[in-house]
């Protein structure tokens, strides 16, 4: 089979750790170019990944060689642009989320994006959640339990991860870090809603968001980075008319507590927990396969657009309106 000649521009820790060892093993994707402002960086990476690319000043000199697609690991501020340039390269796209820092941005590449569209080019993001292994099992099984404890009422996710390494690496905002994969989340278990939310705090260690839904499903986003490197901790809280389940994703493997409030039963189930390899894995390979055809692209541009809005906007005002055209 045929793969698909890749680049990469941006050629640090996250990006080797997140997309690179899958790409290498790729059965649709070949990495072929690299490109990053350090030579040393270039160097290093070759090392790590025990072979000799193409190697790139810029992205612009990345898009002359045979690439059919990118994959955008830069600092945020630069991908609205860099998604801008490959567009008008005629390439597909593999960008960090977010795809923008701001509104502006956000409306220019949205349309950038439309247009690639048409094209027939594939413009897709990182949203690993929606390959994940307790979050698969919920979306799975969210139907019966639905039928046995009344509608949705709320849902809430709460995370802890690791110190930040650049506490100005986001603009000081781990709502805009983080919070396009919490809605994206949402609207992956519960489907599209518009959507009313408030800021309540953003700092770069810490952020808190809550709103409500025009299908009547209220929402709460919070998490912190305080712990230690290894540390990655998970939970979700659904709240139905007539019970609650509970989950944690990181832990006791993938552990979910479903309780009703009729009788007081309550259950323990496994839903297998997080497998971040798997997770990065699938949604790398998704791209490849999106492109030869063999799948549809996991994220829309309505998921793209709707993610990246929720980060930016709030990021910048305290309250968001969203209504889906």
């Amino acid at each position: 089979m045929k793969k698909i000649k890749c680049g990469i521009v941006g050629c640090g820790e996250h990006a080797f750790r997140a997309h690179v060892v899958h790409l290498i093993n790729s059965k649709a994707l070949e990495l072929v170019a690299i490109s990053d402002v350090s030579d040393v960086v270039m160097d290093k990476f070759e090392e790590k990944c025990n072979r000799n690319f193409k190697k790139c000043a810029t992205l612009t000199d990345l898009l002359k060689q045979e690439v059919d697609a990118v994959f955008i690991a830069t600092p945020d501020i630069y991908h609205a642009a860099m998604v801008t340039e490959a567009i008008e390269a005629g390439k597909h796209i593999f960008v960090e989320k977010p795809v923008a820092t701001t509104e502006r941005e956000l409306k220019l590449v949205y349309e950038k994006i439309k247009e690639a569209e048409r094209k027939g080019l594939i413009v897709s993001s990182c949203h690993p959640r929606r390959f994940d292994p307790p979050f698969l099992w919920i979306k799975d099984n969210l139907p019966k339990y639905i039928g046995v404890l009344g509608p949705v009422v709320s849902f809430s996710f709460d995370f802890s991860y690791h110190r930040p390494w650049d506490k100005d690496k986001h603009g000081g905002s781990l709502l805009l870090d983080h919070g396009n994969h919490e809605i994206d989340l949402l609207h992956f278990l519960f489907g599209y809603s518009g959507f009313w939310a408030c800021k309540l705090r953003d700092t770069h260690d810490r952020y808190h968001v809550s709103g409500f839904r025009n299908d009547e499903i209220a929402f709460s986003f919070s998490g912190t980075r305080y712990l230690g490197a290894s540390n990655y901790n998970e939970y979700a809280t659904i709240r139905f008319e007539k019970g609650e389940m509970s989950l944690a994703a990181s832990h006791d493997n993938g552990r979910v507590f479903v309780r009703s409030h009729e009788d007081n039963n309550s259950q323990t189930l496994y839903a297998g927990a997080t497998d971040y390899v798997r997770r990065f894995k699938d949604t790398t390979e998704n791209f490849g396969q999106a492109i030869l055809g063999e799948s549809e692209n996991y994220l829309s541009l309505k998921d793209l657009l709707v993610n990246t809005t929720f980060s930016v906007s709030l990021k910048e005002k305290s309250v968001l309106n969203y209504r889906f055209s």
